[in-house]
């Protein structure tokens, strides 16, 4: 279900970015969603030096000094979440005033059909809580299995999204 994660991700924060990805991607992804460089390096803790030359070694740029990020990925991907999630809306979502809808190709045994799904009255505000800490963390393997939890538990147990059209967080929940 990490495909969901990234779909989640990517309405939410703005950027498919996970710890996964290549450095590139997720320096640009900082970049993008903090709005520069500088803003990116404040969010980790570093110069803005400093940040430019991880971008070069992360681009394999020839001109200036590179240097390898002493910070993890998770750590970027982290701080790229939580500055693309508004406040008003993470409250939404641990309120369940917003609902994670989803719309995919889902299996459940034989049974294979597109289907729009809305999980507003299915996740307990605990779950909701357990995957966005987690997914708020950059720990994707960790959201993930709080969503297979969650929707198993709360919803079909067994139910299988094999290809994502969206998921996004709307008004509408509880």
């Amino acid at each position: 279900m990490s495909q969901l994660v990234d779909a989640i991700s990517e309405s939410t924060a703005g950027t498919p970015v996970n710890e996964h990805s290549d450095l590139g991607s997720i320096l640009a992804g900082m970049v993008h969603t903090l709005g520069s460089g500088a803003a990116a390096a404040r969010a980790l803790g570093v110069s803005p030096t400093t940040f430019y030359r991880w971008r070069n070694a992360a681009t394999g740029r020839a001109r200036g000094i590179s240097q390898q990020p002493k910070a993890g990925r998770r750590t970027m991907v982290a701080a790229i979440r939580r500055a693309g999630l508004k406040p008003d809306k993470e409250r939404a979502i641990r309120s369940g005033a917003h609902s994670l809808k989803v719309k995919g190709w889902v299996r459940v045994s034989k049974d294979r059909r597109l289907r729009t799904i809305d999980f507003a009255t299915s996740f307990s505000q605990r779950d909701r809580d357990r995957f966005l800490n987690a997914w708020l963390s950059g720990d994707d393997e960790r959201a993930d299995r709080a969503l297979t939890v969650a929707i198993d538990v709360n919803y079909v147990e067994d139910i299988y999204f094999d290809q994502i059209e969206w998921a996004r967080y709307t008004p509408g929940g509880l």
